[in-house]
This record gives C-alpha cells, structure tokens and sequence, in this order.
C-alpha cells in the first residue's frame, strides 16, 4: 500500500523592488495560508498570509510555482480546485485571487512555470491531467492533456531548462512521462526506472542533461539522460529512509536529497553518481519533506512537516545551523515549498536627481537655529549599505541605508548650501543621488 505523502516545495527568489530580500513562498495546508521567509536575516516575516479568498476561499494548498519576473506566485489548491494567485511586488505578498480550473479537471496538485514565464502547467489527481494557464491574461487554456495511457498514478513533475519539456514521475508503475511543451501531447513511451519504487520527486540538472528521481520505498535514486530520455542507473542511498525530494547546486555537482521518515538528507555527487555523505538533522519531528536550495548557493532549507521551524544546513561543509528558523505562531503542517530568482529591478536612469533639501528655522528663546532638511530617495538597482550626506563638498554625516534624511545645523542665515548624497553598498560600490541648493531662512 502506497503511503500518502504531502511535499514541501521551496520556491526562493531575490526581489529588489519588492521586499527587498531573498525569499522563500512556503504553502500550509492546515490553516489555508503561506510562509514568507526572508533568506537574508534567516526570519519569518508574521503573521502567515491566508489565501486569497476571491471569488471564493481557496483551502489545501499544495505546489508553488513563480513567475520568472518575480511579480507573482500561483499556488495549487487542491480542496477547492483554484490557482492562488499572489503578487511579490506588494510588502508583504498580497493574495490577489484565485483562478479556478476548468471543468474536467479537479484537484490541482502541482504546478510550474516555463522558462519564459509565458504558461504555467498544473497537475491534477481528481482525474489525473495537465492543464495550462496561459499567465498573459491569467485563464486556462481550453485545452485538457490528458495523461500518457503507460502512466497511472503521476505525481509530481519538472520542466527543463529549455522550456521544451515537461517530466513527470508515476509513483505506481515508476516511471517517467515525457510532455512536449511544443505540442502539449505526450510522447508515446516512458522512460521506466527498473529497480526504482514509489518515485517522488524529480530534479533536473541545471545544464538540463540529467534528471534525477528520488523513490522513496526503494532507497535510491534514479539518474536519467534527457538527450534520450533512458534510465541510466540507481544510486544508493545507504542510511536514508524514504528519499522524497531532492535539489541540485547550481554547478551541478552536488544533489541534496531529503529522506522522510528518519530525518536526514543525503547529499549524491552526481560526478561520481554516489552518495558522499548521510546528514542527520538535530531534534525529534514528525518528519521533513522537501529541500531548496538558497539563490546564492550558500545554504540548503528544509521545512519541518509539523511547522514548528525551518532547518538550515550550510553547504559549504554540510553542517545544519542552529537554531532552527522559527516560523509564526500558529503555523502548522508546511507543505510544498518553492525556490527560484527574480531579476534585479532597472536601475535608477543616470542623472536622476533623487535629493530635496527645505531650509528651516527654530527658534530658542533668543537663540535661532537655522537648518537645512535633506531628503532622498532609495535608488532602483541599488542596494545601498549606508548614506553619505555632503555640504557644499564636505562630508558631515553618514546614516545606514534605512534612513532617508539627515539634518544640518546652525547655519548661517540668507545662505545658500549645496547638497550631495551618495550611496554605498556593502561591496563598496557607490552611486551619486544627485545633488540640490537651499537657501537657507533669515535667523
């Protein structure tokens, strides 16, 4: 009998306009919501956002995918057959709506986004097909794929890097169905993964070559080679105990894969097709069940099933970091989490002046203080570590990038003074916000 097991999908991205941090979108199903955590301060932001609740409330949220631009996250929502509907651009993500799926299909259960961020594919159980959403206009597309007749029980999927391509595990006759995102049809054979059982989660390698199958009651990991699509072998995975999911480092090397129900991850060197190491995560949970790999490579994320907390292991000696990532009071049961990486915003055009000063008095009894009130905004493109404030060519203060004004005293009155500010990130790099004149009020 097939244990019925719900995923973390980790969906990462690096928004600059936005909230302005590395971020993972994590899908609860229990209280109907999402976790935001930050990757940069390694907090939560509280309280969870719900889902959205128009035209009607959406509940079991399960897959989360991103748009390449980062402006939106649709999630699958399994109990009312909807795509959430969430946008990145707001602090904190607004839940904007959610789009129901079209008739014929019911219990959309995993979804991702093409490369080109033109069409979103859902996966649904209730019955098994594959539906499209075409993201322009935020509707499915008439259109119903229905399954490959080899496949039985689909599961999860991936799409390549060349967005040609679509790959989906079957956790019943373990094997793998090949969707031709060209055609939206099928090809005719699977690639069957001999000595593989209940397959999970699929990965593909970042140059698209190979893709990788954790299967969960057979302890291994299936390698295949996308030129041909065949099975090329198992890797073992001594110590683990049900591989669901797995993720790869952006040079390919390394393979995380994350074991259910003893806790630890196995970490595969695909160049070796071996497993090099057995991770046992601190503690005593319920279980973990997906892993997601940091935009900058730096560190691996693990959600715990129950809610309790986010676990974090350093990549560059495979260490877990504590103590864990506390989540939000009354977080319970994350399921799929989702990695990925949106763009930089457009930097600020050179020659933008982004400062204002406004001349001020204030007066003390028989003493007038005359100042000057400089402004600024944030640059676009940029981020800024600290603000260097200068008068007529003089440094005179330095403020951290969260404060965006500055005041200079006891100046002379009926006098002009000219103002520079510049930003400083935390590589060194500078950029000039332009530049203003006051004159300053009669003392």
């Amino acid at each position: 009998m097939l244990k019925t097991v719900f995923l973390a999908f980790i969906f990462f991205h690096n928004f600059l306009a936005a909230v302005n941090f590395n971020w993972a979108v994590i899908s609860g199903v229990v209280n109907n919501e999402i976790t935001v955590l930050d990757l940069d301060s390694n907090t939560t932001l509280s309280p969870n956002i719900p889902l959205p609740t128009n035209p009607s409330p959406a509940t079991f949220p399960l897959g989360v995918a991103g748009t390449p631009d980062g402006k939106r996250v649709y999630i699958a929502d399994h109990g009312t057959n909807n795509i959430s509907v969430f946008d990145m651009t707001a602090t904190p993500p607004l839940a904007v709506k959610n789009i129901p799926v079209p008739l014929g299909a019911a219990g959309p259960r995993w979804i991702q986004v093409t490369p080109n961020g033109q069409f979103a594919y859902v996966l649904t159980d209730s019955p098994t097909n594959v539906t499209v959403i075409d993201l322009a206009t935020e509707t499915f597309l008439p259109t119903i794929i229905p399954p490959n007749p080899m496949a039985t029980q689909m599961n999860f999927f991936a799409i390549d890097p060349t967005g040609n391509f679509a790959y989906f595990t079957d956790n019943s006759a373990n094997n793998v169905s090949v969707l031709d995102l060209t055609t939206n049809t099928f090809l005719p054979a699977v690639i069957s993964l001999p000595g593989a059982m209940n397959t999970l989660g699929i990965t593909i390698s970042p140059n698209g070559l190979f893709a990788y199958t954790a299967n969960g009651t057979s302890n291994n990991v299936s390698v295949i080679d996308l030129t041909m699509n065949t099975f090329v072998m198992n890797i073992p995975l001594p110590g683990a105990q049900q591989p669901i999911a797995s993720a790869i480092t952006a040079n390919g090397t390394f393979l995380y894969v994350i074991n259910s129900i003893n806790n630890t991850v196995s970490v595969v060197d695909t160049t070796m097709n071996a497993q090099i190491q057995l991770i046992t995560l601190a503690g005593v949970f319920a279980s973990v069940a997906d892993i997601g790999i940091s935009p900058n490579g730096d560190y691996a994320y693990i959600p715990i099933s129950s809610g309790a907390a986010i676990k974090r292991i350093q990549l560059s000696n495979n260490m877990e970091i504590l103590p864990e990532i506390a989540t939000p009071m009354g977080t319970a049961n994350l399921t799929f989490m989702g990695i990925g990486r949106a763009p930089a915003v457009p930097p600020t055009p050179p020659g933008t002046n982004l400062v204002q000063a406004t001349a001020k008095t204030n007066s003390y009894f028989w003493e007038t203080d005359v100042y000057n009130l400089i402004s600024w905004s944030a640059p676009s493109g940029f981020t800024p570590d600290t603000y260097s404030i200068y008068q007529d060519g003089v440094l005179i203060g330095q403020v951290p990038a969260t404060i965006f004004t500055f005041e200079s005293h006891n100046l002379n009155s009926k006098t002009i003074y000219t103002y520079n500010v510049v930003a400083t990130n935390a590589s060194g790099s500078t950029l000039d916000l332009g530049s203003v004149a006051v004159q300053t009020k009669k003392g």
